[in-house]
């Protein structure tokens, strides 16, 4: 069975000065300390003419450009 959209975690995510939608699919933690999370967000794509597309991106934690929000 799929697991439904409202199941998976999920974070907010600022990007070129916007809050973003992403889905978490994986969390890495390297020795020297340092984390990041690998998700599912939706992007303009410069080479569609703007259109909003799916990508898969990997960023640095960072608490100033991601809030994880309260779990009901």
């Amino acid at each position: 069975m799929r697991e439904s959209v409202e199941m998976r975690p999920w974070l907010r995510v600022r990007v070129a000065g916007a809050w973003r939608l992403a889905f978490v699919l994986a969390r890495h933690d390297w020795p020297d300390g340092r984390g990041g999370v690998q998700v599912s967000i939706r992007l303009p794509a410069s080479d569609l003419g703007g259109y909003v597309e799916s990508f898969c991106r990997t960023y640095l934690w960072d608490s100033g450009a991601m809030q994880v929000p309260e779990q009901e």
